[in-house]
């Protein structure tokens, strides 16, 4: 939404294990800052194989004080019926996000 309250500091990104196999699960950590007070926040964690998702995973309706920083943790179970190859992940930040 180009909207700056949110940040999702790079130093803040891992993921454990760096390589698995169906039937593991990988453990996708990452912060978030904001720098404004801000309720009706969600977070989705997209979990890619080529540029389509293959999964989503969402943190929803958040609230954050000036300044806090929330640490998150989205468990990937690899599933057999998964697209074998190399996966990317996103994290999107969304303030009073409308559904319809």
């Amino acid at each position: 939404t180009g909207d700056s309250t949110f940040t999702v500091p790079t130093s803040s990104i891992s993921q454990s294990p760096t390589t698995a196999n169906a039937g593991q699960t990988v453990a996708l950590r990452f912060a978030v800052t904001s720098t404004a007070a801000a309720s009706n926040v969600d977070v989705f964690v997209t979990i890619l194989h080529t540029g389509s998702p293959d999964v989503q995973i969402e943190f929803r309706d958040l609230t954050f004080a000036a300044g806090e920083v929330k640490n998150f943790t989205a468990n990937y179970l690899l599933r057999s019926t998964d697209r074998i190859g190399t996966k990317y992940w996103t994290v999107r930040v969304f303030h009073n996000l409308k559904y319809k």
